[in-house]
């Protein structure tokens, strides 16, 4: 459970599978990159990092904790949306979410109107790669159909909702 550079991992997804072993590495990689021989990898880039409920931007000249970005959100679907509306106020005019997941799609589609920046998604494998203009699709169904999408995403199964409750007539969706 403790990593040290030059620790050798045998079996990453085994690895993976286990989330105290998952935070222990991101803290890891995390720290690692705070260091100042690593910020000056990052040229002109700002990079925004994520773990437990936290976030880092680094620089080449340090890094800050940004309380904005603080989310109990444990999914990297919603959390993904939450950085691009962060960029778009940001002034950002473009944004490229890369993802396979299809929760994420509809997620973007259906926050398309709330974040000023044009929205674009890639996804596939490195030799069949597709991009998706979000803003021009969310545009052209309309905001109902995208929040009708997103509902219905959520009732038959999205991995971002943990449960469905009927309290006298309505249906309420708990994270």
């Amino acid at each position: 459970k403790n990593l040290a550079q030059g620790h050798i991992v045998n079996e990453l997804r085994k690895m993976l599978r286990n989330p105290e072993t998952k935070t222990t590495l991101t803290t890891f990689i995390v720290d690692q990159w705070k260091l100042e021989k690593n910020l000056q990898m990052l040229g002109m880039k700002s990079l925004y990092v994520t773990y437990l409920n936290k976030c880092f931007c680094l620089k080449s000249n340090g890094w800050t904790e940004e309380e904005g970005l603080a989310t109990e959100q444990e999914e990297a679907d919603t959390r993904l949306l939450l950085h691009a509306s962060h960029a778009s106020q940001d002034g950002l005019q473009n944004i490229l979410l890369v993802s396979d997941d299809t929760d994420v799609f509809i997620i973007a589609l259906a926050m398309a109107e709330k974040i000023r920046s044009h929205l674009y998604m890639r996804a596939g494998t490195q030799h069949r790669t597709r991009y998706s203009d979000i803003t021009a699709i969310a545009s052209s169904i309309g905001s109902d159909l995208c929040y009708a999408v997103l509902g219905m995403d959520a009732f038959t199964g999205c991995d971002v909702v943990s449960a469905l409750l009927l309290d006298e007539g309505s249906l309420v969706l708990c994270a």
